[in-house]
Formats: structure tokens, C-alpha cells, sequence
């Protein structure tokens, strides 16, 4: 009866683009070429530190994206305010009861679903737009006469500049980001993600790949329904990635895909 499709997860840096950097872009006082902080510091009382434990003191926002800067992200987001960040997620149907700057790292209680996650990164590859995820496109009957189609409606999140703006940085961290494990070789733009074990020192809890084709958006999570002492990840979002980009490889040989 579990449905991990809308099961809510830690979603950890795969929600930096939502939360973070399309909004600072959208709100026009950010360019991919902005330059952002890149130091160690404490916000809310906890230091924040970057995956790899480096800092270059100074980095374009198009760099942070890519080498998924948690220093960076965590100053941006306090820079365009919670509030204003929490507006453009529930344009996208994410509500979120957060208040902290952890949001800007995907430290959310109660998370978001894999189902979430992809709905709203369409926006990235539609000019901006979302829509409400649906399985049945149209109902015939035996005489092959149309009963009904979906329409779903179509909302604007973010301008068409800022939704090619995040697809190009999305696109280098595939190519040459956080993003480069696997092989898929058509376009991909994408995000990875992953969220440290609280049980386990050392180990991963949830694992994240959200990305997305011309064609196809997918998100993809690696990890355990019950997280405890005995049941953790010993690898990150490298496998989801390299999951992610085997599947499109399918599908590609299937059908023709956008190059």
C-alpha cells in the first residue's frame, strides 16, 4: 500500500534550483554571471559547510549550480528572503511549513515526493510553465469516438529567459558537474542530490537524480522506506544519476529523442 511515487523524502540539493536559484533570477537582481560568496560560516546557529569541504571565497552563480555550493545557496536565499522563496514553491504546488535557511539545502521536515519533484521541473524545460501530472491523455469508446481528453491547466512559475538560463547551468552539471556519472548521449539537463544518514555516520539516507530531455522529465530516488541503524546508503547520487540516464538510454532506443 506504499506509494513511493508520492512517498515526501529529504530532497536535498535537487532542491536548490526550485527554492534558490530560479527565484533570485526570476526576481532580476541575479544573472547566471552574479558572483556569490563561497565561504564557511554559520546561518541559524549551524555551520554550513560544501560536500567536498572546499570554499573559493567568491563564485559566479552559474558555478554554484554546478558544483552545488552549499555556502552559496544558503547566502542567496537569505539575500531574496524566505518568504519570497516560498512564493514561487507554491506556485508549484509545493507547501512546505519550513522557515529556516535549510530549505536552501533541501532540510525539509517532512520532504517532498519524487512526483513533486518532476512536475516542477518541467518548468525549466516548458518556458516556465507547470502542469498537474496526469496518466490518461484521452478516453475513446468502441467506436473510436472521443469521450473525453485532458486538459490540464498550465501555470507560469517563471519567465521563458530564466527557465533557458537554469536548463544551460542544469546542462553543466550533467556535462561537467555533480552530474557526470553514467552516460547518456543525447541533451540532459539535470540536478543530483543527497542527504546525510542520522544514524549512520558517513553513509547517505536519500539519494536524488531529478533531471530532464526535450521530452521526458525524471525523477529518481534511491534509498531505504525505513531509514534506521541498519539500513542506510554506502553511495551517493552518482546511482541515481547513472539509473536515470540508463533509463533514457532505453526509452532513446525505443523512440526517437530530440538531440
Amino acid at each position: 500500500n506504499l506509494n513511493r511515487v508520492l512517498e515526501k523524502r529529504q530532497p536535498g540539493s535537487t532542491f536548490k534550483p526550485l527554492a534558490v536559484y530560479a527565484p533570485a533570477l526570476q526576481s532580476g537582481e541575479f544573472t547566471p554571471f552574479s558572483n556569490l560568496p563561497d565561504e564557511l560560516k554559520e546561518w541559524d546557529g549551524h555551520e554550513v559547510r560544501n560536500h567536498d569541504d572546499r570554499y573559493e571565497g567568491t563564485i559566479s552563480l552559474y558555478d554554484a549550480i554546478v558544483k552545488s555550493k552549499n555556502t552559496s545557496s544558503t547566502w542567496l536565499l537569505n539575500e531574496i528572503g524566505i518568504s519570497y522563496s516560498k512564493r514561487y514553491l507554491e506556485k508549484m504546488n509545493i507547501n512546505i511549513e519550513d522557515k529556516g535557511l535549510a530549505i536552501a539545502l533541501g532540510g525539509l521536515k517532512h520532504g517532498v515526493s519524487p512526483l513533486e519533484l518532476a512536475q516542477s521541473y518541467r518548468a525549466f524545460v516548458h518556458g516556465g510553465e507547470i502542469i498537474e501530472a496526469h496518466t490518461i491523455l484521452e478516453i475513446y469508446d468502441n467506436r473510436n469516438k472521443l469521450l473525453a481528453s485532458a486538459r490540464p491547466e498550465t501555470n507560469k512559475v517563471f519567465s521563458k529567459q530564466v527557465a533557458w538560463d537554469m536548463t544551460e547551468m542544469l546542462k553543466a552539471v550533467v556535462e561537467r558537474g555533480t552530474g557526470q556519472a553514467g552516460s547518456y548521449p543525447y541533451e540532459l539537463a539535470g540536478k543530483t542530490g543527497s542527504t546525510q544518514h542520522p544514524n549512520k555516520e558517513g553513509e547517505t539516507k536519500d539519494a536524488w537524480f531529478v533531471g530532464y530531455t526535450p521530452e521526458y522529465v525524471i525523477s529518481l530516488w534511491i534509498g531505504y522506506d525505513v531509514s534506521d541503524e541498519n539500513h542506510y546508503l554506502t553511495g551517493g547520487s552518482s546511482y541515481p544519476t547513472q539509473m536515470a540516464k540508463k533509463i533514457l538510454t532505453e526509452v532513446a532506443e525505443k523512440k526517437d529523442i530530440a538531440q
